[in-house]
């Protein structure tokens, strides 16, 4: 009797008691039977993976064993797992505990005796730690075992966790990623890869079957060369693949460029040997993403009656994603009295998409005018009224000695207002068949 005392005694002083209020995971109420519980759950570590630990936890110890029917109350006799939980942040971090055996800890006799549980690394590139308590069903009071979980990394690790690039189209950008072995054993490295749009290629350090040592580093080149519709973006990813799991990083880029829309010049009916100029010049505008340089403009085609002097601003210039430039000074001085001009004035640029050439179009009118036809077109300026009349049904236009268009007169208007014109010289361009040209002084 007094060994048996004092082996209960050991016992009582070995046990680990937690109140059963602490116990807030899948506590139930359970009757008492007869016995003892002194003795905590037992925890064994089974399995060691990729990123894991299994465990299994018993409640087995009965004295005797197999427990008398009905257990003496000085008998041993375990309980049966009650919760198996894990200590939140800060004290374990990077973890997650998965239960195996089963979702659910009954009492009484469909108590478990055994039950498997694993802790896992939730970023298998990074260490994880866990603290996990395992109760068992005593009462007034669990037996607790606590069991302190370290898991080191076992997936290498990658210095950025996204890439952005950006260049110009047609051009190549590049960037480097490091791959990193931060564990203390070497990794096997299945692959290194790129997947996604082919605009996107491994310059270097990609492969298969690549081992590295403890804290040996690779370095992968991604390079990137977008085309012309690489401006809405495109998409691809790394991946570095292993047996104990695979880290993948999006691959992000876009393409820049330069679209450029000249605008065209309509120099209307011009007689022969006056000298129009197209008013604050012709525009060039960048409609892309990237800087447009213009190197050259010239005249490609209508010289010696189109041209271009200067021009201004001198080439070459820069015109910026977005801006626009008004190019002088482009004039036209016919050389003859009839007949539809066409001139074309090119660029020469580093603009990947657009429209690099401006059109000129002309009507060459008469200039010298029957007297008889000046006699019925009776072109006169009317003080009295502030306007210029015509004695024609076809429609006009008015321009200033520099070419611009400074009124119009529709059909069967037969005049056009003069009161915001200064005193001088004006052409009155009457679109008959010959279109005919005649000068017409405004006097103040």
């Amino acid at each position: 009797m007094m060994r048996r005392a004092l082996l209960l005694f050991a016992i009582l002083v070995c046990a680990v008691a937690i109140p059963n209020g602490n116990v807030l995971a899948f506590q139930q109420t359970q009757s008492i039977p007869a016995g003892m519980d002194t003795m905590p759950p037992k925890v064994t570590q089974t399995a060691v993976g990729c990123g894991f630990v299994e465990y299994e936890a018993t409640e087995l110890f009965n004295v005797p064993n197999p427990p008398k029917k009905p257990p003496l109350p000085t008998n041993q006799v375990d309980r049966g797992i009650a919760s198996i939980t894990m200590s939140a942040t800060p004290n374990s971090v990077n973890a997650r505990l998965v239960l195996v055996t089963a979702q659910s800890f009954p009492p009484d006799s469909l108590s478990w005796k055994q039950f498997i549980f694993r802790v896992e690394a939730i970023d298998k590139t990074k260490r994880a730690t866990a603290f996990v308590s395992v109760r068992d069903w005593n009462a007034p009071t669990a037996n607790v075992t606590s069991v302190e979980v370290i898991i080191e990394p076992s997936i290498p690790t990658l210095s950025d966790n996204s890439v952005t690039l950006t260049a110009r189209a047609n051009n190549t950008v590049t960037y480097t990623v490091t791959v990193r072995n931060s564990t203390t054993a070497p990794i096997v490295v299945n692959a290194i890869e790129l997947t996604g749009s082919a605009l996107f290629t491994l310059t270097s350090g990609g492969g298969t079957n690549i081992t590295l040592a403890p804290g040996e580093t690779r370095q992968v080149v991604v390079s990137y060369t977008p085309n012309l519709q690489s401006e809405a973006g495109d998409n691809a990813s790394l991946s570095i693949r292993t047996n104990c799991g695979d880290i993948a990083i999006p691959v992000k880029g876009t393409g820049t460029l330069a679209n450029l829309s000249t605008e065209n010049w309509d120099a209307g009916n011009i007689m022969k040997g006056v000298k129009v100029c197209k008013s604050l010049g012709f525009k060039i505008t960048n409609n892309g993403s990237a800087t447009a340089t213009i190197s050259a403009i010239n005249v490609t085609l209508g010289a010696p009656e189109l041209t271009l002097a200067g021009p201004t601003p001198a080439v070459p210039f820069d015109i910026p994603a977005g801006g626009s430039v008004d190019v002088t000074d482009l004039c036209f001085t016919p050389a003859t009295e009839s007949g539809v001009f066409v001139g074309a004035v090119t660029l020469t640029t580093n603009a990947e998409t657009g429209d690099f050439v401006a059109d000129v179009t002309a009507n060459r009118a008469v200039n010298s005018v029957d007297p008889v036809i000046l006699q019925r077109l009776n072109v006169r300026f009317d003080a009295s009224g502030n306007v210029i009349r015509y004695d024609s049904e076809a429609s006009a236009l008015l321009f200033d000695v520099r070419g611009t268009v400074v009124g119009n007169a529709a059909e069967n208007a037969r005049k056009i207002d003069a009161q915001s014109f200064s005193a001088g010289t004006y052409f009155l361009v009457i679109n008959e068949k010959p279109a005919v040209s005649i000068p017409v002084s405004i006097v103040r």
